[in-house]
């Protein structure tokens, strides 16, 4: 199936709104997927001669950004912004939680890391003098590679 922005949205709108719980996401997830094999949709909403954008879609608080330099023209016009993953961890932790049968102490404990760990991106940006959603990224990189360092060292 060929996509639009819109189609992409309204299925993805759809597929939440039916069902907003683990079942939903997978939906959503797969259709992601098959959005990204779109080339046509690749090329007309994310390719390199795309016009300036800020965003791809804004739908209930989620931004999905086209490039990295998009959160660049974010900064420079003074918005904050941070990835989806870092400013709503809480929603993937819970799933998290169901998954892995863990605490609800644990999971608090969990949720309530994240205004630290975007007080660190934040502050992270400002050091480097890059954009929060680089900033993010760059620390998403280099917890992945302590983690699985220390996997291989035990």
């Amino acid at each position: 199936m060929a996509y639009t922005l819109e189609t992409f949205a309204t299925a993805a709108h759809d597929i939440l709104t039916a069902d907003p719980g683990p079942a939903g996401r997978d939906r959503l997830r797969a259709l992601v997927e098959d959005v990204l094999k779109d080339d046509a949709f690749i090329a007309r909403y994310l390719g390199d001669d795309v016009p300036e954008r800020f965003t791809t879609h804004t739908d209930a608080g989620l931004h999905v950004m086209a490039r990295d330099e998009d959160g660049e023209r974010l900064a420079e016009r003074g918005i904050v912004y941070a990835p989806d993953y870092v400013v709503n961890a809480g929603g993937i932790i819970n799933v998290a939680a169901e998954h892995l049968g863990w605490a609800e102490s644990e999971v608090a404990r969990r949720v309530d890391a994240t205004a630290e760990r975007l007080a660190q991106v934040l502050a992270h940006a400002a050091a480097l003098g890059v954009a929060n959603n680089l900033a993010a990224d760059a620390l998403a990189r280099e917890s992945v590679a302590a983690s699985a360092a220390a996997r291989l060292a035990a």
